[in-house]
């Protein structure tokens, strides 16, 4: 936020008002940026909020036939009090929304004693390898492509540039994933 030149009373440098700062070009970007935040807060709840819901309507428990044999009433009723699973729904979602929010994610269920973000944290360092690799690899393909559709708009190169590249934007990422492996 940009600051005003004088000093008040207490000699505190005073901050714009959001009305001056609208007017200038930085200050929309500012207040458009702004907006864009604010809405992350209640998109992220209502993501949170669907994927509690979704995993609680699934049927079964995390415990079904856990590693092919049946557990007993005993040990599913244990783990889901060492889970928390044991406590009313709306008990689970505020502990699970605080818990997102402090990005603790809990103990794995597959993986006994191991945290949730240390599982994350190991896989890490070989998503953000695949993940600058294909940035190394889709800038110059994406640049080149988008050039030649501009030098050529509506030619058969333009539609088959821009085809190429909706289809390609239209595949999910599992599948090019298993198609990248069996090229590469």
């Amino acid at each position: 936020m940009a600051i005003s030149e004088g000093r008040s009373g207490r000699g505190a440098l005073l901050p714009l008002r959001i009305s001056q700062l609208a007017g200038s070009r930085g200050g929309s970007l500012a207040i458009f940026v702004g907006k864009r935040i604010l809405w992350m807060v209640p998109i992220v709840f209502f993501v949170i909020l669907i994927t509690f819901v979704l995993m609680h309507l699934a049927p079964g428990s995390p415990w079904d036939r856990t590693g092919g044999r049946q557990l007993s009433q005993a040990v599913m009723n244990n783990l889901n009090i060492k889970y928390g699973l044991d406590k009313p729904e709306t008990e689970q979602f505020k502990l699970y929304v605080w818990n997102v929010i402090h990005f603790d994610f809990g103990l794995s269920y597959q993986y006994e004693g191991k945290s949730v973000v240390t599982l994350i944290g190991g896989g890490w360092p070989y998503t953000a390898t695949i993940g600058f690799l294909a940035f190394l690899l889709i800038v110059p393909v994406g640049i080149s492509l988008g050039v030649v559709a501009a030098l050529r708009q509506n030619t058969r190169v333009d539609y088959i540039t821009m085809g190429f590249a909706t289809f390609a934007a239209s595949f999910p990422n599992f599948v090019i994933g298993a198609l990248m492996v069996v090229v590469f």
